[in-house]
């Protein structure tokens, strides 16, 4: 059964795009990460799913040492 997160190359590529312009909404950088990964592990898109999953963490680090008391 297919994911539904799944998305054809050129759509994840137009998305992707989009998201290195800053131009995605959160709901979109979460379905952009989703959909990464369901891309297969020898696909060129693996790349932007490290950045995509580093800049998470960086957001979350960030978050949370403006949220100490």
């Amino acid at each position: 059964m297919e994911s539904p997160n799944r998305m054809d190359y050129q759509q994840l590529e137009k998305l992707l795009n989009r998201y290195y312009e800053g131009d995605t909404t959160p709901e979109e950088e979460i379905l952009l990460y989703l959909a990464l990964l369901d891309e297969p592990q020898d696909s060129p898109l693996k790349k932007d799913l490290f950045v995509i999953e580093s800049m998470m963490h960086v957001a979350s680090s960030m978050q949370k040492s403006t949220n100490k008391p």
